[in-house]
């Protein structure tokens, strides 16, 4: 008797597992992701290496072969810790959520595709107006959960990098997180209308070829600000607007693809290591002290109608400047360029006029003389 109650409670322990596992959408192997359902939202809470040498996981197709559909699945901490044979994830736009640590201790991954940054696509700081300036940069509420340090965890491993993502301007706010030695891919590749947050990759200091794919359409405050590993950026041309600060310290960014960017906000390039920059001709106004610092050798900015004051101060290695028929160029927009000897202006001298009244941009600059359209103008 003993033995047969042994047996039944052992069946009913097995079904109401199997059961639980499933989420009650039938049976599940114990293998590759596993998942549960939750409230009507599948939740994968492990991945099992399935032993067929598999080193690419695209979830959306694996839970599709697996007969799930949905339009929000969640992804549980501790679901990809220590996995040693993805070398390449690709998360799909239906994931709407992913908790803190989920692809913490991993060993050998190399590319990462995810559809935001953090935790999820809804920010609770609303980009271009997170710092006043002005008013002793007072900051709104932030937190980690923003920045590409949420994913991989705070936890030490072996395999593993320490790197500080500041989720705010300060560094008394920044988290600590661990990322795979192995990592060289970071892609952003949004489907509805995103924009990268603030702070999105603050002192993200491993080196790593970052992509930004989709409709991304803004680039927030200080998203990829001190990113001293950053060599080189391309923007889609869905992105309009760079906020406040968002490359700044970027010293080793080498070559930047602006796309059709509109506005380009305060300090957003200060200090960076561009040798020259072209804007394209959608880009209308550059922010104040956009450049200051940058080790830009020539610029070209042939449709720009607005300069903000000491945009490209200090550039110390400027030496060409062209201008299109700019409105309006502010207080030492090159000042203290010391070897800039080439102003041109495309426009003729009624713009000149414009911008030069009651305005000292130029001072402790070498050039002697700026040409326009029509004729040479003296300094």
């Amino acid at each position: 008797v003993l033995k047969t109650i042994a047996v039944i409670l052992l069946v009913a322990i097995t079904a109401i597992s199997v059961f639980a596992c499933d989420g009650g959408a039938g049976t599940q192997t114990k293998k590759g992701l596993l998942y549960k359902k939750i409230d009507g939202v599948y939740t994968i809470y492990k991945y099992v290496d399935e032993g067929k040498g598999v080193t690419s996981l695209d979830i959306g197709e694996e839970l599709k072969a697996k007969g799930v559909t949905a339009d929000q699945i969640k992804i549980q901490t501790d679901a990809f810790k220590g996995n040693d044979t993805l070398t390449e994830i690709t998360v799909p736009s239906t994931v709407t959520e992913i908790a803190k640590g989920a692809f913490s201790g991993m060993k050998k991954l190399v590319s990462i595709t995810l559809p935001f940054v953090g935790m999820n696509a809804v920010a609770d700081v609303t980009v271009g107006e997170t710092i006043d300036e002005e008013d002793d940069g007072i900051v709104k509420s932030v937190d980690s959960e923003r920045t590409i340090a949420h994913i991989f965890g705070d936890e030490d491993y072996d395999e593993g990098v320490n790197i500080n993502v500041k989720y705010a301007p300060s560094d008394d706010m920044q988290t600590t997180c661990y990322v795979p030695l192995t990592l060289k891919n970071i892609t952003i590749k949004a489907e509805g209308e995103y924009k990268i947050p603030m702070s999105a990759f603050n002192g993200f200091s491993k080196s790593v070829n970052i992509k930004l794919e989709g409709n991304i359409t803004e680039i927030g405050e200080y998203a990829f600000a001190d990113c001293r590993q950053l060599h080189s950026f391309v923007l889609p041309e869905t992105v309009k607007v760079i906020h406040n600060s968002a490359f700044k310290g970027a010293i080793n960014l080498k070559s930047f693809d602006f796309g059709k960017v509109e506005e380009i906000g305060k300090n957003a390039f200060e200090g960076v290591g561009l040798s020259s920059i072209v804007l394209p001709s959608s880009v209308k106004s550059v922010g104040s002290m956009a450049f200051k610092d940058a080790k830009l050798v020539s610029v070209k900015l042939f449709e720009v109608e607005t300069l903000g004051n000491y945009v490209f101060y200090n550039c110390v290695k400027l030496k060409s400047v062209e201008l299109g028929a700019v409105k309006s160029i502010g207080v030492y927009a090159f000042g203290d360029c010391a070897v800039l000897d080439t102003i041109s202006f495309a426009g003729a001298t009624t713009a000149w006029a414009k911008v030069t009244k009651g305005a000292n941009w130029a001072d402790g600059i070498k050039a002697t003389t700026i040409t326009c359209s029509d004729k040479v103008v003296e300094i």
